[in-house]
């Protein structure tokens, strides 16, 4: 009785290691599943009269966020806000984003606070609101990674050519990746508006799982703007110009994702035959000491 007691004990700490192991492949279904239920219930919306207005009323906001020059960028908290506009609800999803050649969907927020991002994505405070037009940037962050959720863990993936698609609840804008950088936490100017341009930036920590050393930053001008109308002489110079600058573009953050993948595996593998080698020798002894009662016997 008790070697069978020893062997089910290990068959169960064998299963309890392989669902430690697969949870996060299942908590990430879990917040798909709830990604995709939010932006379906947002794609039932009915437009309405009243979101007419506020389209207009947003359409003013940037074209006056843009005529003062964004100093409100400077301070850290009003990144953190959503834009005080009649109509705007801070905590209701303004619209999502969507990254095909990474499978990323996200929910998309006004006001970059730590509850937003938890969210999903999130537009920075002092950015355009992301509805398209000359003379704006969306600045749109989130996590690299976060609670077994890729969000823009593999940001790093993303080419020159490839597509981001941001949907508001009057139309889906596409946008094509233009430059890529990686910038220092304060540099401010990187993400400014581009005069006559209709871009979204996305932004997130860099390497992964450095604890926001630098900021990735992918460029993406709409798609109907020509590559050769951005201008892209400070971006070469300052690359040029700076080693340091130099150095943390060449920086990837595959490895660090790897080397993470791998040490899960290893220590599934590690106390899998663990679990193994115990029963095998609780099993095996029993039938030792079965056999040596029966020839005493």
């Amino acid at each position: 009785m008790a070697q069978r007691w020893k062997y089910w004990c290990g068959v169960v700490l064998l299963i309890a290691g392989f669902l430690i192991f697969f949870s996060p492949n299942l908590h990430q279904q879990y917040q798909d599943k709830r990604i995709q239920k939010e932006i379906t219930e947002f794609q039932m919306q009915i437009k309405s009269e009243e979101q007419s207005d506020l389209f207009g009323k947003i359409q003013q906001y940037n074209q006056e966020l843009f005529e003062s020059g964004q100093k409100c960028l400077y301070e850290p908290a009003y990144v953190e806000k959503a834009p005080e506009i009649d109509g705007i609800v801070s905590d209701k999803m303004f619209g999502y984003v969507k990254i095909p050649s990474i499978d990323c969907t996200l929910p998309l927020y006004l006001g970059a606070s730590e509850e937003q991002l938890n969210k999903g994505a999130a537009v920075l405070g002092g950015t355009s609101v992301p509805i398209g037009g000359n003379n704006t940037n969306c600045v749109i962050a989130a996590h690299r990674g976060w609670k077994q959720q890729a969000y823009f863990k593999y940001i790093d993936a993303l080419k020159q050519g490839e597509s981001i698609i941001v949907t508001n609840s009057w139309e889906h804008l596409e946008y094509v990746v233009s430059d890529i950088q990686v910038i220092e936490p304060d540099e401010i100017e990187w993400i400014k508006i581009q005069p006559g341009i209709d871009q979204v930036t996305l932004i997130t920590c860099h390497p992964y799982r450095s604890g926001g050393k630098y900021r990735y930053v992918v460029y993406a001008k709409r798609k109907e703007t020509s590559a050769a109308d951005v201008s892209e002489g400070g971006k070469k110079n300052f690359v040029q110009d700076n080693e340091s600058a130099q150095d943390r573009i060449r920086t990837n953050s595959d490895q660090a994702i790897w080397q993470e993948t791998k040490i899960r595996y290893a220590g599934v593998a590690v106390f899998g035959g663990f679990v193994i080698f115990t029963v095998y020798k609780n099993v095996r002894g029993g039938k030792r000491k079965d056999a040596e009662n029966r020839e005493c016997g």
